[in-house]
């Protein structure tokens, strides 16, 4: 799926519906978003949220994960950028991303032990000017 972004609100409303896509499948549901510093993955993640009520969404960049609860349904973003693989890996977020009625977001998933993730969404988020995207959604088994 692609889609073209032209402000926040466009990004918010396609993540919004990807959220309600994604709600209907088997938990956990792990989505990874990629793209350049400043691409939108975190303004993506706040529309998906927001699907669920949630209205104060920050950037995990320093505290690395957000938990956020939605009825029985466990919503996480994580944000990887300062870490390494090795602190990855200590971070135990195993359970997070193999079990549980779990959404999990996840920026800068490069920095993640490679196996880490094995079946997912990948959310690619590209720069075309200061305010265009284009968002590239595809499924990985």
């Amino acid at each position: 799926m692609e889609y073209i972004s032209r402000s926040v609100e466009d990004t918010h409303e396609i993540a919004s519906r990807f959220a309600d896509e994604v709600l209907q499948e088997e938990k956990p549901v792990i989505i990874l978003l990629r793209g350049d510093i400043g691409a939108g993955k975190t303004t993506f993640a706040r529309g998906f949220l927001r699907r669920f009520g949630i209205r104060r969404v920050r950037s995990p960049t320093f505290n690395i994960i957000h938990h956020y609860r939605h009825g029985d349904l466990n919503l996480y973003h994580i944000d990887l950028y300062r870490l390494t693989p090795e602190e990855v890996d200590r971070l135990e977020i195993w359970d997070i991303v193999g079990e549980g009625n779990n959404l999990v977001l996840v920026e800068w998933y490069e920095h993640a032990p490679e196996g880490l993730f094995d079946s997912y969404w990948l959310v690619d988020i590209e720069m075309i000017d200061e305010n265009t995207r284009k968002i590239s959604i595809s499924r990985h088994r």
